[in-house]
């Protein structure tokens, strides 16, 4: 699932992957998914993935501080800036209703590596990209070079539109908090499922490479308003432990 690709940025010991409501940093790069696939009717309401994304895009904008600048990416076979760092939300609001779907596949490597060069360039040096990706998912592994690029930040957020009726479910936000203990840290992951009926998942992690744990969960099926169920789950880190920690759904 590529939603794992956004869970598996848990590289840093998990800077925290946010869900939709929650406050967007004063910098960050939104990414509209426009490939496709995203032509598919099967939103909410019956329309299109990206007719859903754009909403939802919208909405992140209306969710902006005054102090806070975002840049939108078109992201087809080519990646597009629709909007270069901005706080001007009619100028953002804009950039969105132009973007268009293409009958492409989508380079998200690209489209990252476009939203890192706009903000290394605004800031002047290399800087952390936190990420708003909203898209249905149908998009080839990203490089390790780009998730590491992107769990430097301090918040990215994964969004997902379409597919109302799969069951499909993913890691979508995870936290590594400071130890309660000089001994152990704990690490909380949310995974969040869209399917129409109750299912179970086991999360396994791995340090390394190296099994550390296994969790079994008990997902709830989405909400009528179309909201995904969701469940936590908590790993113990001994605090002594380190590597590259990867969280896996089945």
């Amino acid at each position: 699932l590529q939603l794992l690709v956004m869970a598996a940025c848990v590289a840093a010991l998990a800077r925290p992957y946010f869900r939709t409501g929650t406050p967007v940093a004063n910098q960050t790069a939104l990414i509209l998914d426009a490939s496709a696939s995203m032509a598919t009717r099967d939103a909410e309401g019956g329309s299109t993935r990206f007719e859903e994304a754009r909403l939802r895009a919208h909405a992140v904008i209306d969710s902006l501080t005054p102090d806070a600048t975002l840049c939108v990416i078109e992201a087809g076979g080519r990646p597009v800036m629709r909007c270069g760092f901005s706080a001007d939300r009619r100028a953002l609001h804009a950039a969105v209703d132009a973007a268009q779907v293409h009958d492409t596949g989508v380079r998200m490597d690209d489209a990252v590596r476009l939203a890192v060069s706009a903000m290394s360039s605004t800031a002047g040096h290399a800087a952390r990209l936190p990420v708003i990706l909203i898209s249905d998912g149908a998009f080839p592994e990203l490089s390790s070079a780009v998730v590491d690029a992107v769990a430097a930040a301090p918040a990215s957020r994964f969004i997902m539109v379409g597919r109302a009726q799969s069951d499909n479910a993913g890691i979508t936000a995870a936290e590594c908090r400071a130890p309660a203990s000089a001994d152990e840290r704990t690490l909380f992951l949310r995974v969040e499922h869209y399917g129409s009926s109750p299912r179970e998942a086991q999360v396994e992690l791995t340090c390394d490479g190296a099994f550390l744990d296994r969790k079994t969960l008990r997902l709830p099926a989405r909400a009528a308003s179309g909201e995904p169920g969701f469940a936590t789950v908590t790993f113990p880190i001994p605090a002594n432990r380190a590597g590259l920690l990867t969280a896996t759904l089945d």
